[in-house]
């Protein structure tokens, strides 16, 4: 077998040297194995690995989200927990038109418990260094039983307003002079999102 290297001149590879044969075997197979190392297999190994990568991150999004999807159920739960408890808390805290009537109300208290209302004068309202609440303080004096009064503050406690009673003194024996601060508490607006008017 001849082989052409270019015009004219020819290697016949049946006369050269067998160690020269062996050379050539070993270039053309250390070629082929070459350009499939680098034309097929290199690109389709970084195919894979990249495949591999891409279903890696797929099967950990998938994770978390069927994490997310198996607290769903609780989410929703404590979601309405949370709403529930916000109402409850926001009954607690009137509206400021709201205040007047609540003022009324513990004045409609002391009468009801037989106390006599000497005195009922509401203090300048001041917002709460937290910025949610605002307190609405009102100086009391009045006069009555230790009984009454006992009573008085029962009720008082019971509302489902919040009503804080501070600053109590007391004076006399049979019948008590009693004063103290009763303070009110009204839920600041919240303004609407999106500031529309």
């Amino acid at each position: 077998m001849a082989l052409e290297l270019k015009p004219g001149v020819k290697l016949d590879l049946a006369k050269t040297p067998k160690w020269v044969q062996i050379i050539i075997i070993v270039i053309f197979v250390a070629g082929v194995g070459a350009g499939y190392f680098f034309l097929q297999y290199k690109p389709k190994s970084e195919q894979i690995d990249g495949l591999i990568a891409t279903i890696q991150k797929q099967q950990n999004d998938i994770s978390v989200k069927k994490a997310k999807a198996a607290r769903l159920e609780e989410l929703k739960k404590e979601n309405e927990w949370l709403k529930s408890r916000l109402k409850e808390l926001t009954e607690q805290l009137p509206e400021e038109g709201e205040v007047s009537g609540l003022l009324r109300q513990i004045s409609d208290l002391g009468k009801s418990a037989d106390l006599e209302i000497l005195s009922w004068v509401p203090g300048r309202k001041r917002t709460n260094p937290s910025g949610l609440y605002e307190e609405i303080p009102v100086d009391v004096a009045l006069n009555g039983t230790y009984h009454n009064l006992g009573a008085f503050f029962s009720k008082i406690s019971q509302m489902t307003r919040i009503v804080n009673i501070t600053g109590i003194r007391m004076s006399g024996k049979d019948k008590l002079g009693v004063g103290f601060t009763a303070t009110a508490f009204t839920r600041i607006p919240v303004p609407a999102e999106g500031g529309g008017k």
